[in-house]
């Protein structure tokens, strides 16, 4: 067989066998909401919607709180679009604001955060890659619906984040976002 025939039917029967992604619409509706702790987040695309395996969520970040605690990831690349508001980032040394249409990238293994310390609410667009990891929202919301009494929220955070890969280190807080801790 010549090359150029082998490469054609190379290519062939990759796209014969190559899974099919059709286009989709979301909209971050009440219905789809994920009522997670220091954030309400809503998933517009998981991991499963494109061969590229990428999350995208919206986030909605309440005024004077705290959206996610100092953390690693081992394995996924996070992306956040502030859509309105402010939002302060942080890593191991400093914190940032970012308003709208400001955007952090934040490497996997890398220590970060954020909280909202301003007085009013913001959004952020949240691209998770890849994107398996948009599921620990989900997780943690039915571990704490399971749970009776009073509840260790972040114990029960720490327990989900593990089972990804993910870290929790309360030592790196900031002093700013100790406060709004509830």
């Amino acid at each position: 067989m010549n090359c150029p025939l082998l490469l054609l039917t190379i290519l062939s029967t990759l796209l014969l066998f190559s899974p099919s992604y059709a286009h989709t619409v979301s909209e971050a509706d009440e219905g789809a909401a994920i009522h997670f702790p220091g954030h309400t987040s809503y998933l517009l695309a998981d991991a499963q919607a494109t061969e590229a395996k990428t999350a995208i969520l919206e986030l909605e970040v309440p005024a004077k709180s705290m959206g996610a605690p100092p953390h690693t990831h081992a394995n996924e690349d996070e992306f956040f679009y502030v859509l309105d508001g402010e939002v302060s980032f942080f890593d191991k040394e400093a914190s940032k604001v970012l308003t709208k249409g400001q955007m952090i990238t934040l490497p996997r293994n890398n220590v970060h955060g954020f909280y909202n310390d301003s007085d009013n609410s913001a959004r952020l667009l949240l691209i998770v890659s890849p994107g398996e990891f948009a599921s620990f929202f989900d997780a943690v919301v039915m571990s704490l619906e399971s749970q009776s009494g009073n509840v260790d929220v972040g114990r029960i955070i720490a327990q989900e984040a593990k089972k990804y890969e993910v870290t929790v280190l309360p030592q790196h807080m900031p002093e700013a976002a100790k406060k709004l801790m509830k």
